[in-house]
């Protein structure tokens, strides 16, 4: 069995946005799910005494603003000027990050062959979270786009988001289109959330390294012959 080390990887404030990420993106799947097809739930009752649509969106909006007014703004701001270490290079797709991706996942996908362990985050999950960075930033804009039109009047919220999010009229048409591709947006975010937490969960599970308890402690075991 390969040597180990203990490592420190993850700030507490780090750790804090992941979990904020984690749950808001729960609920904006349930809530945004229910806002596409409300029928799975309903409370008993006149439809006019319930507001069990107007409650879905107003959580659905609360967890976007969690995560974008939060979690996303100040974790983007840790990944270029964090004074512990900045995560940006490990989600570039760099010539030697889409090389080591490449090892990385023919190793997963074979369970043999060449692998490194990474200090911070392998290429394979640095890809997940840049796609899931854009993901999110097309989920904030579609969604807001999908949001103004409940305003009728000119105040300076609706007019600064007609401003911001307008132009994507120019790629979907209509709102339709900005409703299909947010919802497939959400499909996307759901198929890259299951893939993250199956490698984590894995990657504890078959080379003890302790990736599921560094997001709660902080630190993980790291095999020593790879630097």
């Amino acid at each position: 069995m390969a040597q180990k080390e203990l490592i420190y990887v993850y700030t507490n404030t780090w750790r804090i946005l992941h979990w904020i990420v984690f749950f808001a993106t729960i609920g904006l799947s349930i809530t945004g799910y229910y806002i596409a097809a409300p029928y799975f739930w309903g409370i008993p009752g006149e439809a006019a005494n319930t507001f069990t649509m107007a409650n879905m969106r107003f959580l659905h909006f609360l967890c976007a603003n969690l995560y974008f007014g939060v979690a996303f703004i100040i974790g983007t701001y840790i990944t270029f000027f964090s004074t512990y270490h900045a995560h940006w290079k490990d989600m570039l797709p760099s010539p030697k990050n889409i090389k080591g991706g490449w090892i990385q996942f023919k190793y997963y996908w074979r369970l043999k062959g060449e692998r490194t362990d990474y200090m911070w985050v392998d290429p394979v999950d640095g890809f997940i979270f840049l796609l899931f960075h854009i993901l999110f930033l097309h989920q904030l804009i579609t969604g807001f786009a999908l949001y103004v039109p409940a305003y009728l009047t000119k105040w300076w919220w609706p007019t600064l988001l007609h401003l911001t999010t307008d132009w994507i009229y120019w790629i979907y048409s209509d709102l339709q289109g900005i409703r299909f591709w947010h919802h497939l947006g959400l499909w996307c975010i759901i198929t890259l959330f299951i893939i993250h937490v199956y490698l984590q969960i894995w990657k504890t599970i078959k080379l003890k390294n302790s990736n599921i308890a560094s997001i709660f402690g902080g630190y993980r075991y790291r095999d020593v012959n790879f630097k």
